[in-house]
């Protein structure tokens, strides 16, 4: 008894411990997103680009990562086996030496090595993940559906894995001289891990806390894992604007959006009960936006206005990732500081579209950079706030 009682409590500890991990580099990635942002009021004397890969990097890794793979183990698996456990220890060695490297060698040798350790333990990760499903333990908290949505995120963190090999084989036959990454092929290498990450892995986690004990069928998610590949197509519009690639974004975009609101309008109590109303209509809205995004004007816009897509992922990972991992954590969604939240988020959303919006006034882009500053460190405020209110224990 009093040694299954240490295992408890060992387990727990690595989860808080995890959890604890996750915020640390939160708290890092949000507070070089605000001087990122400081850059454009008083320009500082730093190279820009690597303090913006150590800001992606440490907020998509060692944030977002971190916590949905931590609600996933926390929810059907609770105990980590020893290998896990190394495999999460690795994963915050390979994010630290990022966050550490990325501000002085950009994707120097350095940076470049711990991304590969961490690339190749979220992919051992993502494998014991989906051989957790086979156990008939896993169905004591999780269902038939929900082993579906985990084994198609461990199969998508697999699949994005391509990207970056194929940007190893690209450097690897040239030089930096060469301008390789100005091709077409290298940007597509990018965009591929970064489309199966987020709009595969992330997502499909989400999906399976959001929908545990929802009814799913079987070829609804077929039909939305066809749309995660179809809409791949965004990416390829940022090299090649042809109007095949709009039309098969289209296609995806409408299939997920159909298979959305139909699991929408058959579990609407249970999605509802679990995150509220705001971040339903945040993940329709997501859907709604990739729609519109398959086409020009839009299209164009994303492609050549930064800020836009800038928004599109900011909504992403603040507006939906970070509140779905707060209601899962057991936030209250009656505390004024998530209604606060929300109202600094789209604050910083109307101004990021507002340079384009407003092109034909008088805009005083000082004024606009000053206002952005002023907005996004309130929401690192709350943002920062809110997360370290929650237990690392639930």
């Amino acid at each position: 008894m009093k040694n299954s009682i240490a295992s408890v409590n060992g387990h727990a500890r690595v989860a808080a411990w995890w959890w604890i991990m996750s915020i640390v580099f939160l708290f890092c990635g949000a507070v070089i997103g605000l001087g990122l942002r400081f850059y454009f009021v008083k320009p500082l004397p730093v190279r820009f680009q690597y303090w913006l890969h150590a800001h992606s990097h440490v907020m998509l890794l060692g944030w977002v990562f971190n916590a949905l793979f931590l609600l996933v183990y926390q929810q059907f698996f609770i105990v980590f086996s020893r290998i896990e456990q190394i495999c999460i220890g690795l994963l915050q060695v390979g994010v630290l030496g990022m966050l550490i490297s990325f501000p002085f060698q950009g994707y120097g040798p350095v940076a470049i090595a711990f991304s590969a350790v961490h690339l190749t333990v979220a992919d051992v990760l993502a494998v014991l993940l989906w051989i957790r499903t086979k156990s008939p333990a896993f169905f004591a908290a999780g269902s038939e559906h929900t082993r579906r949505f985990l084994r198609i995120g461990a199969f998508f963190q697999l699949l994005s894995s391509l990207g970056p090999f194929m940007l190893a084989y690209l450097m690897a036959g040239s030089n930096r001289a060469s301008g390789i990454e100005h091709t077409a092929l290298y940007q597509l290498s990018i965009f591929f891990y970064l489309h199966f990450l987020y709009n595969g892995l992330f997502f499909y986690l989400v999906l399976a806390l959001w929908l545990s004990s929802g009814i799913v069928t079987r070829s609804s998610q077929y039909l939305m894992v066809l749309g995660t590949i179809l809409i791949f197509a965004h990416a390829i519009l940022y090299v090649d604007e042809r109007w095949l690639w709009s039309w098969v974004a289209a296609i995806g975009s409408i299939l997920q959006l159909s298979v959305w609101l139909t699991w929408m309008h058959q579990n609407f109590d249970v999605l509802k009960r679990k995150t509220g109303m705001i971040l339903l209509a945040a993940m329709t809205v997501k859907l709604i936006v990739q729609v519109g995004g398959s086409f020009p004007p839009l299209s164009h816009l994303v492609v050549t206005q930064r800020f836009w897509l800038m928004a599109y992922l900011h909504f992403l990972f603040l507006g939906i990732y970070t509140p779905f991992t707060w209601a899962m954590k057991g936030l209250s969604r009656r505390f004024l500081p998530y209604g606060l939240y929300w109202l600094m988020l789209l604050g910083t959303e109307g101004l990021l579209l507002s340079p384009y919006l407003f092109r034909k006034t008088n805009f005083n882009a000082e004024a606009w950079y000053a206002c952005i500053l002023a907005v996004y460190a309130g929401l690192v405020v709350l943002l920062l706030g809110i997360t370290c209110r929650l237990s690392p224990y639930r």
